[in-house]
């Protein structure tokens, strides 16, 4: 009821739970903290940017990519180890077709900002051996129309 009670309440005092699941050994619990963060916004943000850049560093591709949007989102100079992280995570090939959604979707959201890593996402593989039936679809439609926004 506790993991319950901070993931449904936004004020500041849920910000310790979130704290206190980023530290822990479940990965589902890691990555609902670190989007509880990032539902928080810029200031929960700005202030628990040193835990969110350890969560960059999770075994998880999901804290990963979750970590990666609120810091490339709401704090400054510390783009490149995001774009780094996120696009390193975006192929399919390698990684799954779920983990590479969840890294594109974060650089879709991170907008222009990504445009200095264009030319690695126009290299992301199109097709995987990973791929699941039609879900396998879908990273392709995203590589797509990442590409054409950030052409613009």
């Amino acid at each position: 009821m506790k993991l319950l009670k901070w993931r449904l309440s936004r004020d500041e005092v849920s910000i310790p739970g979130l704290l206190d699941a980023l530290e822990s050994d479940d990965s589902a619990i890691r990555y609902w903290g670190a989007l509880g963060l990032l539902i928080r916004g810029e200031s929960a943000v700005q202030q628990n940017k040193a835990p969110l850049l350890q969560a960059l560093k999770d075994e998880s591709p999901y804290v990963r990519a979750v970590a990666g949007e609120a810091l490339g989102r709401f704090t400054e100079g510390h783009l490149d180890p995001v774009l780094e992280t996120l696009v390193g995570a975006s192929n399919m090939a390698e990684d799954g077709v779920f983990p590479a959604m969840y890294s594109l979707n974060a650089l879709q959201m991170l907008g222009g900002k990504a445009v200095s890593v264009r030319d690695q996402i126009k290299a992301l593989p199109r097709e995987s051996t990973k791929q699941l039936g039609r879900i396998g679809g879908y990273v392709p439609r995203l590589l797509e129309k990442l590409n054409e926004d950030l052409r613009h």
